[in-house]
């Protein structure tokens, strides 16, 4: 008996020490796939961010072989010894700053965030913004990325009393509202020392029924053709630095329109508790997790907030998170050949 109950406790205790191994070996295994994970989705967030900074430099067109050809969104070619120097035409160092802060609003991660250093380093991109010292430049943008060496490497503001063909008239005038196919457009930039900027609140932009989720999400709608921070940084500088003159356009704008326009609401509605979300538009990756096929998406959105400043950021989804779009926009880029035929002037503008 007494060997028997030797052997039987031996046998139990082998057991308990084979289960405790297995448990630890579980456990390790949970901690090992779960550090994965969050690897596996770090390096897809960088990736995705590296590839919003890409887009709020250029403007991506997709090739039929699944490549892509990019243009920059800022400035322009002045010298064709230099075809990847753009040089951009200003008033002052912040609205360098402000275009800086939009281009590396992709690395904010919430509407509270904001991106304050000078200097990007993402894998092999880099990017750098710097105040110039001398009278023909006001700062500048420096660009290091293997796709971009031969479109785009730096980005020259100077001011606009300098920049060539400065008499040659933009065909809509800055803070003008002009309307057209029963669209209303506010000319948020216009085209001088760079290209002119429209800026629409009620239509113009598309919905994008996202269908590429294999499990968990299924399908959603987002929005494509929408503003970007470029844009929105130039409507929040009319509110902030034009309101007497904002204030006339309108009121132009409300005999035709009504008071209740998003253009109204921005600049008389917004307060310490409430501010209004766009999007501005999104990116997203495919990879397998589990081996499920999965899609991340990216939502770039702004905020503007009761002191009409704006902020950009983005929301990364991954996995069971569902995306939720907010308030769409739409804009488009006008040079200074752009024909005004059929366009209906609502307010004139300055200059």
């Amino acid at each position: 008996m007494k060997a028997y109950s030797k052997v039987k406790f031996i046998g139990l205790l082998f057991l308990f020490f084979a289960s405790v191994a297995m448990t630890a070996c579980t456990d390790d295994d949970d901690v090992i796939d779960t550090f994965d994970d969050d690897k596996e989705v770090e390096l897809i967030f960088r990736e995705l961010q590296r590839q919003a900074l890409l887009e709020s430099l250029c403007r991506v067109d997709s090739l039929p072989d699944g490549g892509g050809t990019y243009t920059s969104r800022y400035g322009k070619v002045l010298y064709e010894v230099a075809p990847t120097t753009y040089y951009m035409g200003i008033d002052d160092v912040s609205q360098a700053r402000d275009t800086w802060n939009g281009i590396v609003s992709a690395l904010n991660e919430s509407e509270d965030e904001v991106y304050d250093k000078d200097e990007v380093h993402l894998e092999n991109m880099d990017l750098s913004f710097s105040v110039s010292d001398n009278g023909d430049e006001i700062a500048r943008i420096e660009v290091e990325c293997p796709e971009l060496k031969n479109i785009l490497t730096s980005i020259v503001f100077i001011p606009n009393a300098k920049f060539p063909d400065n008499d040659k008239g933009s065909p809509f005038l800055f803070m003008s509202f002009w309307e057209k196919d029963g669209l209303v457009y506010l000319c948020v930039r216009k085209a001088q020392g760079s290209s002119g900027i429209m800026l629409c609140f009620n239509g113009g932009w598309a919905d994008d029924w996202f269908r590429r989720y294999d499990h968990w999400q299924g399908q959603f709608y987002l929005w494509k053709h929408t503003a970007d921070a470029e844009t929105f940084n130039c409507l929040s500088n009319i509110m902030r630095y034009n309101p007497s003159k904002y204030a006339e356009a309108l009121k132009a704008l409300e005999k035709r329109e009504g008071s209740n326009t998003m253009f109204h609401r921005l600049n008389d509605s917004l307060s310490h508790s409430y501010s209004i979300i766009f999007d501005r538009h999104y990116t997203y990756g495919h990879h397998l997790w589990r081996a499920y096929n999965c899609w991340d998406v990216t939502l770039h959105k702004t905020t503007f907030y009761w002191d009409k400043s704006c902020n950009h950021w983005s929301m990364f989804f991954t996995h069971k998170k569902t995306p939720q779009r907010s308030t769409a926009s739409h804009a488009f880029y006008f040079d200074q050949n752009f024909s005004t035929e059929g366009w209906t002037c609502i307010f004139r503008g300055v200059s």
